[in-house]
C-alpha cells in the first residue's frame, strides 16, 4: 500500500514533528507500506516570537507549495491513501487546499486532528468549527488521539480513536529533588503559574531544583526574571532533543501546567522514562496519566498546581509509584509496534 503523510517535520522539533518521525521510522519496517510525507510545517525558525508577515503571508506560499508537492508526488506514486495531521486554528485553511488537492486525484484520506479543544471548538461553534467540520466531511476517516475527542465528534462520521505511538526512553528511576518543564516557555503553558507555585515551594523543600528547556523571547523571559525571581530556577533555553531527555532521567518530577493540548510528546517520554508527572485536565492528558500515572490539575490555577507539586514533592515513595505506573501504561498503550499496526488497519480499511 502506497501512503502519503502530510505532516509538519522537524526544524522546530515540536509533538507533532516528532510524531512524523516516529510514524515515518516505524512504517520501513512495516513490509507492506511505502510510506512518503510532505512536511506541512512552517520553515521558520522562532516559534514563539513570528511576524504577521510570517504568520499569515507567509502561511499563504507554503500553501502553494504544498499543493504543487502533492501534484508533482501524485504524478510519480499512485497513492491508495492520504494521512493528513492537522493542528486546527489557522492550518484548517491550509487543511482545506490540501484535502481539496487529494480528493481530486481520488486518494481516500485520513484526517488526523492532533489537539484536544474539539469538544469545545464544537460547542463554541465559530468559525474554526464550521472549517474544521466542513473538512471533517471532505474525509474518508477523522482520527482522534484521545477518547473526549472522539466521543465529541458526530456518529455520522467515519471515526476512529489511536493514541499516538511514541519511541521508548529510557526507563530510569532519579531520587534526585529536581524537577523539569520541556515546552515552549510561552504563557499558555503555564509557565507563570509555575513561576509562581515554584516561588513558594523552594523555600518549602530546601534542596530542589526547576529546570526550564525550551525556546523563549528574550523579552520574555527578562519578564519572567523580573516578576518571579526564583533562586533555584534554571532557563537552559532550545536544546537538542536527546540533550533535552539526558535532563528529564537526570529529573525525578515533569511537569507541564499547559492552558491547551492535543497529545504532549513530552508527557509521553516522561511515561517512559518513569518520572512523576504533574499536569492538567487538558487535551489527551488525563487520558494518558489515569490509573494513577500522574497527578492532574485544573489549568490557569497556580493554587492547584502548587498543591499538586507539593504531593510529589513531598513523598518519594508515592513518586516512584507514580513513575513506574506512568512506565507500564506507555509501554501498553504508546508503543510503535502497536499503533502503527492500528494506523495500518485504518488505512487498509478504507483503501478497500
Amino acid at each position: 500500500m502506497n501512503v502519503l503523510l502530510l505532516s509538519p517535520l522537524p526544524p522546530p522539533y515540536g509533538g507533532m514533528a516528532r510524531w512524523s518521525e516516529t510514524v515515518i521510522d516505524c512504517c520501513r519496517d512495516a513490509g507492506d507500506i511505502s510510506l512518503d510525507c510532505i512536511d506541512t510545517g512552517h520553515k521558520v525558525k522562532d516559534i514563539v516570537n513570528r511576524t504577521v508577515w510570517q504568520r499569515y503571508v507567509h502561511s499563504v506560499f507554503r500553501i502553494v507549495q504544498i499543493v504543487r508537492e502533492i501534484s508533482y508526488r501524485c504524478r510519480k506514486t499512485g497513492y491508495q491513501v492520504a494521512h493528513v495531521a492537522s493542528s486546527a486554528e489557522n492550518g484548517l485553511i491550509r487543511d482545506f487546499f490540501i484535502l481539496k488537492a487529494l480528493k481530486r486525484r481520488g486518494i481516500k484520506v485520513v484526517y488526523h486532528l492532533h489537539f484536544g479543544r474539539y469538544a469545545e471548538i464544537k460547542k463554541a461553534k465559530t468559525m474554526e468549527y464550521r472549517l474544521l467540520n466542513s473538512n471533517m466531511k471532505k474525509v474518508d476517516m477523522v482520527m482522534a488521539m484521545d477518547p473526549i475527542t472522539f466521543n465529541a465528534i458526530d456518529n455520522s462520521f467515519n471515526k476512529v480513536f489511536i493514541p499516538n505511538p511514541i519511541r521508548k526512553e529510557e526507563f530510569h528511576i532519579s531520587n534526585r529533588k529536581k524537577a523539569i518543564f520541556i515546552g515552549y516557555v510561552v504563557k499558555n503553558k503555564g509557565i507563570e503559574e509555575l513561576l509562581s507555585a515554584w516561588g513558594v515551594l523552594e523555600k518549602k523543600y530546601e534542596g530542589w531544583t526547576l529546570q526550564i528547556v525550551g525556546q523563549v523571547d528574550i523579552e520574555y523571559l527578562e519578564y519572567l526574571k523580573e516578576k518571579h525571581p526564583c533562586v533555584s530556577v534554571s532557563f537552559l533555553g532550545e536544546l537538542e532533543h536527546e540533550t533535552a531527555m539526558k535532563h528529564l532521567r537526570d529529573s525525578s518530577v515533569f511537569v507541564l501546567p499547559s492552558y491547551t493540548e492535543g497529545f504532549p510528546y513530552s508527557v509521553c517520554e516522561a511515561m517512559y522514562s518513569g518520572k512523576a508527572i504533574v499536569s492538567t485536565i487538558v487535551g489527551a492528558i488525563p487520558f494518558m496519566l489515569a490509573e494513577n500515572c500522574g497527578v492532574v490539575c485544573p489549568p490557569q490555577d497556580s493554587e492547584s498546581l502548587l498543591s499538586s507539586l507539593e504531593k510529589v514533592m513531598g513523598d518519594e515513595q508515592y513518586r516512584i509509584l507514580l513513575g513506574n505506573n506512568a512506565a507500564l501504561r506507555a509501554q501498553h498503550l504508546f508503543s510503535p509496534e502497536i499503533v502503527i499496526k492500528q494506523y495500518i488497519d485504518s488505512w487498509a480499511q478504507i483503501s478497500c
